[in-house]
């Protein structure tokens, strides 16, 4: 469970760095810092959510916040 918890902590400082230097990387970064967050659930850490409902509404697959993908981007 420690482990989880520093990685969520890793992952939270990778995501504002890329979103200052490198935006490409955030949606691979978020996700996987979504994933850790859920093992913690399921370990028992309720209090590891981001944001509760209002969280579930901004991520995931049909959440309001998207980050184009580098394909995408190149297209553009």
């Amino acid at each position: 469970m420690e482990e989880l918890r520093w990685q969520a902590e890793l992952l939270r400082g990778a995501i504002e760095w890329s979103a200052e230097n490198d935006p490409g990387k955030m949606p691979a970064l978020a996700k996987e810092r979504r994933e850790t967050l859920a093992a913690l659930g399921d370990l028992g850490e309720e209090g590891e959510s981001e944001g509760g409902a209002l969280g579930e509404f901004f991520s995931g697959p049909t959440g309001l916040v998207r980050f184009a993908e580098a394909e995408d981007r190149k297209q553009a």
